[in-house]
């Protein structure tokens, strides 16, 4: 995520919808904190059928 994206959670304009969560008591930091873990992992979530497919036949080899 970019800076900029960043600093719009941590420190959110006037009248924009995260100031109004922050005022409403959200934090603001977690929401950051998915995000970044979206842009880090997000591109290995399609991979996981492809790998549990993997694991399938390797079990099916072990066990013959």
């Amino acid at each position: 995520m970019s800076k900029l994206g960043e600093d719009y959670f941590l420190n959110p304009p006037p009248g924009s919808a995260a100031e109004r969560a922050v005022e409403f008591g959200i934090d603001l930091t977690l929401t950051l904190e998915n995000l970044r873990l979206t842009a880090l992992y997000g591109s290995a979530i399609p991979a996981i059928p492809e790998l549990e497919a993997i694991q399938e036949r390797q079990k099916i080899e072990q066990s013959e």
